[in-house]
């Protein structure tokens, strides 16, 4: 983000990218919050983007609109080509509350999660997920803890090294706006 003017630089020129005209083109072209085809791949880690640049309730706010909006249960749920399932394992992290939106590097950007308890088996053992004050309307994160210990929102350093060990991450959700606002 340094390279786009600064964190709220690069945060505004996101922001007008999620409110163009939506993309015209090939049919798997599609699942469009704005510029932003989510139902094709190269742009699926684009809402992650917000977290990084340490503005994790953009991320929440535009991951909160993907799901609710492209995704659903039905057989054609997906708002795109399934290639080799990155739709779908974005959607499983979508709705843990992470993503790896650079895999190589080993981090985990804080999303919005939408399940109230989840366990998953790591090669540590079990990472257990627990979600507090769960609902429709709450889609932002205002507190996260890591087994017990408070983390920055902004920066949380969830890696794939601490997860793959097990242990607990607990979020409170709100539907308030938490942390730091930009203006553009």
């Amino acid at each position: 983000h340094e390279l786009r003017g600064g964190r709220k630089e690069f945060s505004c020129q996101l922001d007008e990218f999620f409110t163009l005209a939506a993309q015209q083109g090939q049919v798997d072209i599609s699942g469009n919050l704005g510029a932003a085809s989510l139902g094709n791949e190269p742009t699926m880690h684009v809402p992650y983007l917000y977290s990084l640049a340490g503005f994790p309730y953009r991320t929440q706010f535009y991951v909160d609109k993907a799901v609710k909006e492209l995704f659903t249960d039905a057989p054609s749920g997906l708002p795109g080509n399934d290639d080799l399932g990155q739709l779908s394992s974005w959607i499983v992290f979508s709705m843990l509350g992470f993503y790896p939106v650079n895999p190589c590097s080993g981090e985990y950007a804080l999303g919005r999660p939408f399940i109230t308890n989840a366990d998953v088996s790591v090669a540590g053992g079990k990472l257990q997920l627990k979600v507090n004050n769960q609902g429709n309307d709450r889609k932002f994160v205002e507190r996260l803890e890591w087994n017990g210990r408070s983390l920055d929102l902004a920066y949380p350093k969830l890696s794939f090294e601490k997860l793959s060990k097990g242990g607990l991450l607990e979020f409170w959700m709100t539907a308030e706006l938490p942390g730091a606002n930009y203006h553009c």
